[in-house]
């Protein structure tokens, strides 16, 4: 009892002094003299790099980028070719090592015979490789996505196909056919490949968890949910976090509306409007210590002032919806990427487009909250966890005397795995968490407190698997 006393003081800033702030005012990130689209963000860990594809004529677009980490940076070019069009950029995550590349940029490619996928590779050093055919398929392969595991989906001819990233070679596997026969837009959802087919007066969102191994694809499971109307535009934040999908619905004659989907979750929630169009839906989770169903940020696009703009729900509260996008031009396509600036701050970056003066020019804004609290906040960092959040290992490091030890704890006050730190050369204390319990068994994706004891000190912080 004393344990879980001291476990619900250490975790309550999760939950009582969560701050909840507004959207920050928005900026350009982009020109307004060129057509600029498709904004995506890497940047769970530093640095922050934004990709998009910008038209420089009426046959050329190239893949641009730029670091964001303090403020807007300066505007570089990843790949460019006269009289080719490169579009629609999405990213996979492969920094697996320090000689690893760092990221797979995939792009929508007009220079074959028809529309292809191509990629290049974003190394450690800031090059980037030559570029690469992934999938030219006959017809058109177009609306690449990705997950956090190695996989790519697009769409083609009214199948799904997916291609896995392979470690070794650095290329891709052969595509794969996942379904066929008018299904489209793939989405990637807290590890799921999601999908829709028509059916009737309503559509089928089927969702499958698949991967590559040794050869072969091996399914592990698949659904499928009935959703009420024409659905499409199904949108997720693209990383594992997410368990929520949103899409856009229309019915008969009613304004287009939206469904809100959680996974395991049997209800959809649906928000329309009798008068206005809510539509192009994006989502994210809301990721405080416990996951509570129905807590997610939404942004979507409504004409209700006579032009589309961007407006932005939080959670907790349903009147709580802004907007975001308040000048004149048409908006659209708005996207959530989820950084994480520093050790108690979860920030939710929001990107779209406005059409102004001929062109479009892509925006931003930001949502931070605390799931460290404000005395996590205030105080100064002891215990540093590199990288975090982490995929496959992360280093603790403190300053300690005497015998010291580190014990990760899960959001219930259950011991997850002790470790005993080393004191290296300068005298700090360092511990590696590869993401194991101490039976041996991987640990599922979410937050954890990790404790740091040292003679009669104690340090704490919250850490996040991904």
């Amino acid at each position: 009892m004393k344990k879980i006393f001291f476990l619900i003081l250490a975790i309550a800033p999760l939950f009582v002094n969560a701050q909840y702030h507004v959207w920050f005012p928005d900026k350009a990130v982009t020109d307004s003299s060129h057509f600029n689209r498709d904004a995506v963000l890497y940047g769970s860990t530093d640095p922050n790099i934004l990709f998009w594809d910008k038209e420089m004529d009426a046959s050329t677009t190239d893949i641009c980028y730029k670091i964001m980490n303090e403020g807007v940076g300066e505007e570089l070019v990843a790949l460019h070719k006269n009289g080719v069009k490169h579009t629609h950029p999405a990213i996979l995550e492969l920094n697996n090592g320090p000689f690893s590349p760092k990221l797979a940029i995939v792009y929508q490619t007009n220079e074959g015979a028809d529309t292809d996928l191509g990629y290049i590779l974003y190394n450690q050093d800031g090059s980037f490789s030559q570029p690469a055919l992934l999938a030219s398929l006959p017809g058109e392969d177009i609306l690449p996505v990705s997950d956090n595991v190695g996989l790519v989906a697009w769409e083609n001819n009214g199948k799904i196909w997916v291609a896995s990233y392979l470690w070794d070679t650095q290329t891709f596997t052969a595509p794969y056919a996942v379904d066929s026969g008018g299904v489209t837009n793939p989405v990637f959802a807290d590890g799921n490949l999601n999908y829709l087919k028509p059916d009737g007066t309503n559509t089928l969102l089927l969702s499958k968890s698949l991967y590559y191994y040794q050869g072969n694809w091996v399914t592990n499971s698949s659904s499928s949910r009935s959703v009420a109307g024409n659905c499409s535009a199904m949108a997720s934040n693209g990383i594992m976090w997410n368990n929520f999908l949103s899409l856009q619905t229309s019915t008969g004659t009613k304004p287009t509306g939206l469904a809100i989907l959680a996974e395991n979750q049997p209800e959809i929630e649906y928000l329309n409007s009798p008068l206005y169009n809510y539509s192009q839906p994006a989502i994210c989770d809301f990721m405080i210590g416990v996951k509570y169903v129905g807590f997610y940020i939404l942004a979507y696009v409504s004409d209700s002032l006579g032009q589309n703009e961007i407006y932005g729900k939080s959670p907790f509260w349903s009147d709580s919806v802004t907007n975001i996008s308040k000048w004149e031009g048409n908006d659209h396509s708005p996207r959530f990427f989820q950084t994480f600036p520093n050790s108690y701050t979860i920030r939710v970056n929001l990107f779209w487009e406005s059409d102004r003066m001929g062109f479009s020019t892509i925006y931003y804004s930001h949502y931070d909250y605390l799931f460290g609290g404000i005395a996590e906040k205030a105080k100064k960092e002891t215990l540093f966890a590199s990288p975090c959040p982490f995929n496959q290992e992360t280093t603790f490091s403190f300053q300690g005397s005497g015998n010291s030890q580190v014990r990760i704890l899960d959001l219930m006050g259950r011991v997850v795995r002790n470790l005993a730190p080393k004191q290296d050369s300068e005298g700090i204390y360092k511990a590696v968490w590869d993401g194991y319990n101490n039976l041996g068994n991987p640990v599922p994706r979410g937050c954890y407190l990790v404790v740091a004891y040292s003679g009669n000190a104690t340090q704490s912080r919250i850490i996040i698997k991904q």
